[in-house]
């Protein structure tokens, strides 16, 4: 349960980073896709915590949460070649 909360977490990531006017991955920030980001969240968040005690679960998907968001300026970095 773990595991899929913590992909569903990283997977919001991807939409707030997207919805970003700094974002370097796609040529036009999306800021319709904040929402989407915070869908994804709060289900990564209910995988987590009813899998079985919630401070775990929080942490876990909070966790998977903030690394997504520090590696996708890397990663957008990384493609565009400037590094």
């Amino acid at each position: 349960m773990y595991a899929l909360a913590c992909l569903l977490s990283a997977l919001a990531a991807l939409p707030f980073y997207l919805s970003s006017p700094n974002q370097r991955l796609l040529p036009a920030h999306r800021p319709a896709l904040h929402g989407v980001g915070y869908a994804l969240l709060v289900a990564a968040l209910l995988l987590g915590t009813l899998g079985s005690d919630f401070a775990s679960g929080l942490f876990a998907t909070l966790t998977a949460l903030m690394l997504a968001m520090v590696a996708l300026p890397y990663l957008a970095l990384a493609r565009s070649g400037a590094a």
